[in-house]
């Protein structure tokens, strides 16, 4: 099965820009502590939860070889989990 199959492309503006950055905020109530997260990117990110750094990474990132990263994570149980990703967009070949 191929990994983005389900997976929705999102960026913070229509169009891509070179050095251009974009932050996503999102909440996720956890019934259970376990989340897989999965991110593909062209250059490099960080992952805050519940404002803690989680992870940052430079990803690699070309039309015939895609890069995922994919980890799990420690919820906090029976509340909202406040997610902040930051990635940064290079934009050159």
């Amino acid at each position: 099965m191929n990994i983005f199959s389900k997976s929705k492309w999102i960026w913070a503006s229509s169009s891509l820009n070179r050095d251009d950055y974009a932050e996503f905020i999102f909440n996720h109530f956890a019934l259970n502590g376990n989340f897989t997260f999965r991110i593909a990117c062209d250059s490099v990110y960080a992952l805050f939860l519940n404002n803690e750094l989680v992870k940052f990474m430079e990803c690699s990132d070309f039309p015939s070889d895609k890069f995922v990263d994919e980890f799990n994570l420690k919820l906090l149980n029976n509340q909202n989990n406040n997610f902040r990703l930051i990635v940064w967009h290079y934009g050159v070949d």
